[in-house]
């Protein structure tokens, strides 16, 4: 059984809706886990979530919204990572729904992707809340990336269309 790490986005947490969906979908082949991590906590979240990967033999990680981009830091370069709906730009993206400059400036340094191997990434056609598809392409290659019927937070019915595709990179 291969054992899944999905890092959740902002303003959820470790019962979310698409963990469970991803599990449904993916089904006993597979155990999707969730942990809680202190998202605005940059510093901090990455250092843990980098020793539950290496502590729990995680064999994939799937990372959506925030959770994309602490999927797609170095640390997991050797283990394959599909994210869904990257915000690959937090210290732009935090400030528009009310998080303070400072914590914004924390993600800065961490927003570089060019040692990162083996990901692929997921874009949802109607994401009404950001698109990062170009930069995606931009830094991972024209080959590393699709976009599905979706918006910010896809369903499980979507995921489902994709699930061939997640199988795939994971």
């Amino acid at each position: 059984m291969k054992k899944v790490l999905y890092i959740y986005g902002y303003g959820s947490n470790e019962k979310s809706n698409t963990a469970k969906s991803l599990q449904n979908i993916l089904g006993d082949d597979y155990k999707v886990i969730t942990v809680y991590y202190g998202q605005l906590q940059p510093n901090e979240a990455i250092e843990y979530l980098a020793n539950y990967i290496c502590e729990n033999e995680i064999d994939a990680v799937i990372g959506s919204s925030l959770g994309g981009f602490y999927a797609l830091q170095p640390f997991l370069d050797e283990i394959p990572t599909i994210v869904i709906n990257p915000c690959m730009k937090p210290s732009v993206e935090l400030p528009k729904i009310g998080c303070s400059a400072e914590i914004a400036e924390r993600f800065k340094r961490y927003e570089n992707y060019n040692m990162k191997k083996n990901v692929y990434g997921l874009f949802g056609t109607d994401d009404e809340l950001i698109d990062y598809h170009t930069l995606f392409e931009k830094t991972f290659g024209k080959n590393s990336f699709s976009f599905f019927k979706s918006q910010h937070r896809p369903t499980e019915s979507q995921l489902r269309n994709v699930k061939e595709l997640i199988e795939q990179h994971i």
